[in-house]
């Protein structure tokens, strides 16, 4: 991405990354001067929380392109209210300037470039400059401003911390990433759970009552209260006494029964009441962000300038923070099997490097909780020492086992699983509709409008004939005439009507056909598109190694995904077809043991030279499962 152009500005470096997307620094210079942003990429969703949810969803690709819809709608609304906030021209809410969505296919995906204002992150602000109490008070008048605009426009923020606040280069707090906040309706509460458990108002996560806008109120006050008692929550042992996680876990149940804590070490004065009233319980709590603000404002002028002035953080050298070294840090060793082959493959070796023993997804998370890919959990450790060398691992063995719908083995003497609710299908109702409406149809024409058009005919000219005095009369009396042929023109609307009744219908049963998928393979470990997404999940792990020595790996494990792009769904066919296509998600299986091998200099040319072997395998068997698909 670096010296890639966006939305008219040169990305020059990166800020931060994490689960969600990347933050760049970017820049563009003109006549009238050089003018800096942050640009925040958002990709959605990556192809790692894509494989999620698509083996969640069965494989169908609709349902996953629906649900990653869904999580665009979020991002989208995010955006709306940025905007909104930033053409109000609100000086305390971090600047929107421009957005840029990229839609891309097979499968779909979502890049989502938003340019905002840039700004130091207030966390590393904090830890380079000494904060006083005035500027903890400063801070939070700032924020308070931000959030009386919000809550002005019915916006609850509802991730009020200290990652969400931003400094600017004249010292003013903004409030930013409004990704969970909420627009409310007609004054009214929400009522899902949304926020940080550290800062959260104990309402929104107990969820016994619907929340107002003072959840934000009550997070500001937890921020403030951390910095003016030693970075410590509430209800921790006092500084500077150590605590545990066990400490951590009794303080959050305390903060969430109500109770309210000592005020904080730096404000055991009118200052520490003003917050411990922001984090009282609801009834206790202010009313509104401008009652809180006025407390603060008091509380500042009642303070002394050796109060105001007292330092409440400790500057830490940057060399002094231990820095991480251990592959299983970052989550890097338990993202990977830890199978790197212990000698080079030859082209005629069939023994796998990593054995497929369990399905390839089936340590994904849940849909719900999506998690960062590898090459997102690696660039955000700087320092990383590749694992040791694993020994090799023996084959599965065949025998006595068999593969149940997820890829697991499990013993063969095991009765097979019935579900215990099943959906009926009612999919014979669209097939049966065309022959329906086309008998009503026939039905019609052929007996009761003709039927019809004769019994009118002859009656009216019976009648004719049996009343020759009232002749005039009746053409006179309109209505007498023009009935018949009312009834004859109705049924000859009820007649095009089912003439498009079965044009659609026919639509219908084609649109049915043509997603109707087939039954997949209780045997196959990979099912619809899931070979495709692993291999491009692979190839941008391979993209990431600078190492020229990994190049040729890269170039093989693309050829792949080309392939693969182009390949039809997995999991459908003969047993030969489903056993060649086991053979390719083993073979994917062994590629991804051996992205490890990689990072290691005594085993980076091996482990490229095994990757390109397994990558051949794969194309081999990829024409060879176009054989047997054709027989």
């Amino acid at each position: 991405m670096i010296g890639k152009e966006i939305l008219g500005y040169r990305i020059d470096e990166e800020i931060g990354s994490g689960g969600f997307g990347t933050v760049y620094k970017v820049s563009k210079t003109n006549a009238s001067g050089t003018y800096v942003r942050a640009l925040k990429h958002i990709t959605l969703p990556t192809k790692k929380q894509y494989a999620s949810v698509l083996n969640s969803m069965g494989g169908d690709c609709s349902k996953a392109d629906d649900y990653f819809t869904g999580v665009l709608n979020d991002i989208v609304s995010e955006i709306r209210i940025l905007s909104m906030l930033s053409e109000s021209g609100i000086r305390n809410i971090v600047k929107y300037y421009e957005n840029d969505i990229i839609e891309t296919k097979s499968p779909k995906m979502y890049d989502i470039y938003i340019l905002m204002e840039y700004l130091t992150p207030f966390p590393d602000y904090f830890e380079s400059h000494t904060f006083t109490v005035r500027d903890v008070i400063g801070l939070g008048k700032d924020i308070l401003a931000a959030l009386i605009s919000c809550h002005d426009k019915n916006i609850i923020h509802r991730d009020i911390k200290d990652d969400n606040i931003f400094v600017s280069q004249d010292g003013v707090y903004k409030l930013g990433d409004f990704g969970v906040s909420k627009a409310l309706k007609d004054k009214s509460r929400a009522e899902s759970v949304k926020g940080t458990p550290n800062f959260i108002a104990p309402e929104v996560y107990l969820g016994k009552e619907k929340y107002d806008s003072t959840v934000d109120i009550y997070s500001l006050g937890i921020v403030l209260y951390k910095l003016l008692n030693k970075s410590r929550n509430p209800f921790l042992p006092a500084f500077p006494s150590p605590y545990t996680t066990d400490d951590e876990d009794i303080a959050f149940e305390a903060r969430m029964s109500g109770k309210l804590p000592e005020p904080p070490i730096s404000a055991q004065n009118q200052l520490g009441e003003a917050i411990l009233k922001a984090i009282a319980p609801r009834s206790g709590r202010y009313d509104s962000a401008s009652e809180f603000l006025t407390a603060l404002e008091k509380a500042e002028e009642s303070l002394t300038e050796d109060e105001l002035g007292e330092i409440v953080n400790v500057i830490t050298p940057i060399n002094a923070v231990p820095q991480r070294t251990d592959a299983s840090a970052d989550g890097y060793s338990n993202h990977f099997d830890e199978t790197v082959a212990g000698e080079v493959l030859s082209d005629s070796d069939e023994t796998l490097v990593a054995p497929l023993d369990r399905h390839l997804f089936d340590t994904i998370a849940s849909p719900a909780v999506m998690t960062a890919t590898a090459s997102e959990k690696r660039s955000e450790s700087a320092h990383f020492e590749a694992p040791p060398k694993p020994a090799v691992e023996e084959p599965i063995a065949s025998s006595g086992y068999r593969a149940n719908s997820y890829g697991d083995t499990v013993d063969s003497s095991e009765p097979p699983r019935v579900a215990a609710v099943t959906k009926k299908d009612l999919s014979w109702l669209i097939y049966l509709s065309p022959v329906i409406i086309a008998i009503i149809y026939i039905a019609l024409y052929v007996f009761i409008l003709p039927r019809c058009a004769f019994n009118t005919t002859i009656g009216l000219i019976e009648w004719l004939f049996t009343n020759p005095d009232e002749i005039i009369d009746a053409i006179t009396d309109a209505s007498t005439v023009l009935t018949p042929i009312y009834v004859i023109i109705g049924l000859k609307i009820l007649g095009w009507l089912l003439v498009g009744g079965f044009i659609t219908s026919l639509f219908f049963v084609g649109h049915t056909l043509q997603n109707k998928r087939p039954k997949t393979s209780l045997d196959a470990k990979l099912i619809g598109r899931e070979a495709y997404v692993m291999a491009m999940d692979l190839h941008e792990q391979l993209r990431l190694i600078t190492d020229t020595d990994a190049k040729a790996a890269e170039r093989a494990m693309y050829s792949v995904c080309e392939r693969l792009k182009n390949e039809s769904e997995f999991g459908t066919g003969s047993s030969a077809v489903i056993n060649c296509e086991n053979e390719i998600a083993a073979y994917l299986k062994a590629i991804e043991g051996n992205i490890l091998g990689l990072y290691d200099s005594t085993t980076l040319v091996q482990a490229n030279k095994n990757i390109e072997i397994l990558c051949q395998r794969i194309l081999g068997k990829l024409k060879t499962r176009i054989e047997l698909k054709k027989k």
